[in-house]
C-alpha cells in the first residue's frame, strides 16, 4: 500500500491550527511590543521567502511539488542562502503566531 505524504502548505495549516488551544486559554493574550515586532517580522520574512522561491521556480522551469524529479539544481534568488527557502518560509511562518502572541511553548509545531 502506497503511503499519502503530507504536502508542505497541509502541514503549515496543520502547525497553525496546532497552536489554537493556548491562545484561546489565555484570551486575550498579553501582547508585548517586541514580540510583535519580531512576529511581524518573521511571518514577512516567511511569506517573501515563500512567494521568491516560488517565482523563482517557475522561472527555471522546475516543478514546485517537493515529490516529482527535479530535472535541475536552482541556485538563484533565495536558493543562493538556502537549501529549502520554502520549507524555511513555512517555518517562519508557523512560528510568527507564536513570537507574535508571546506563547512561547506554541512554537512547538513549527519546529515540529
Amino acid at each position: 500500500m502506497k503511503e499519502r505524504a503530507l504536502l508542505p502548505p497541509r502541514a503549515l495549516l496543520l502547525a497553525l491550527l496546532a497552536q489554537l488551544p493556548l491562545p484561546v486559554l489565555f484570551w486575550p493574550p498579553t501582547l508585548r511590543i517586541a514580540a510583535g515586532l519580531v512576529g511581524i517580522v518573521l511571518f514577512g520574512v516567511g511569506a517573501f521567502l515563500n512567494v521568491a522561491a516560488d517565482r523563482q521556480m517557475k522561472k527555471s522551469k522546475v516543478e514546485v511539488c517537493p515529490f516529482h524529479s527535479t530535472p535541475q539544481l536552482i541556485a538563484d534568488g533565495p536558493f543562493r542562502f538556502t537549501r529549502n527557502p520554502m520549507y524555511l518560509g513555512m517555518i517562519l511562518l508557523a512560528a510568527a503566531p507564536a513570537v507574535f502572541l508571546g506563547l512561547w511553548f506554541n512554537l512547538l509545531p513549527a519546529a515540529r
